[in-house]
């Protein structure tokens, strides 16, 4: 691995994603910027983005103008830019893009941490060969807790189990397809009560000599981060400390119970214990009755959105 090369940070949302993220951005030589799913939204609408003369630098901010805004990344920046291509692909795109947020920071190599890119792995790795990713996993339960005090993501606990079912089976998924030169996994609840040997382990696979400023990455004042960030990562402003949450005592048995029996199977395939082992048939049933509901739920919503697409492009 060229020193270079990106890296990208995915996990189920909640999961120490961010506190990832500032850990790596203390590092002298990498600049993390805010969540930027960009990747995969220029490889799906690639074909749309070439002219005769070119790439279309308008049609791609057009494109991804939000993330831009969400990165502190000035539009016209990015335009003047993505003109200045000659190679026209993707990955050329996204390089120019980053490339703006390491000239900025003054720091050779770039990372992305956008959660949901877990489930682009196979994407970002056909973009990127030569990338490395690593999934940070959190106990689920731990997990759902911190999205519901939130008001953004899974309105209730089976949303919750659903969506880190979902997210962290992806990342398993990919492991098996990216191999351990290129997939590393990493446990929250380890990197909090090991810190420097966690990070001194992931730092060489992803080839950078690990520097004590990372651990006081809460010196910065959450320098990087969004106001909604800081608002929504009160702990990224503090040291990182084991024990402040714990489901086996602040969760309620019945919601234990409900997230095990929609992702039970996942938590003992990974090592976590389990409160309820044995799931009552009756909740096995309302759990997929859950699920089901769901997907019927989300399948309309899909729908409408395409309809109000197809008639407003009418």
């Amino acid at each position: 691995m060229d020193r270079s090369d990106p890296f990208f940070i995915v996990g189920c949302g909640r999961s120490g994603t961010t506190i990832l993220r500032l850990l790596f951005d203390a590092h002298p030589d990498v600049s993390i910027p805010p969540e930027s799913h960009v990747i995969a939204r220029l490889v799906a609408s690639w074909p749309r983005m070439i002219t005769a003369g070119g790439v279309d630098a308008d049609a791609i901010v057009a494109l991804i103008g939000r993330r831009l805004d969400h990165m502190e990344i000035d539009r016209d920046l990015a335009r003047a830019r993505l003109r200045d291509l000659r190679d026209r692909t993707p990955r050329a795109a996204t390089e120019a893009i980053f490339a703006i947020v390491t000239e900025r920071a003054g720091k050779p190599r770039w990372a992305d941490k956008t959660p949901i890119q877990v489930e682009e792995i196979p994407t970002i790795a056909g973009v990127f060969p030569e990338a490395r990713f690593i999934h940070i996993i959190r106990d689920g339960r731990d997990v759902a807790m911190s999205f519901l005090e939130r008001p953004f993501g899974p309105r209730d606990v089976w949303d919750a189990a659903r969506l880190w079912d979902r997210l962290v089976r992806a990342g398993v998924l990919a492991r098996a397809e990216l191999g351990p030169e290129r997939y590393r996994e990493v446990r929250y609840e380890r990197l909090v009560a090991s810190p420097e040997e966690t990070l001194e382990e992931l730092c060489r696979f992803v080839d950078l000599h690990p520097r004590p400023e990372m651990l006081r990455f809460f010196e910065r004042g959450g320098s990087g981060l969004t106001a909604s960030e800081r608002e929504n990562h009160p702990n990224a402003l503090h040291p990182l400390t084991s024990g402040l949450r714990d489901w086996r005592t602040e969760m309620a048995p019945g919601d234990v119970e409900a997230f095990e029996a929609v992702a039970g199977p996942l938590l003992s395939d990974l090592g976590y214990e389990r409160r309820f082992p044995n799931r009552k048939p009756t909740l096995a049933l309302k759990a997929f009755v859950e699920m089901r509901r769901r997907d019927v739920r989300a399948g309309r919503v899909a729908a409408a959105r395409a309809l109000r697409s197809s008639t407003a492009k009418a």
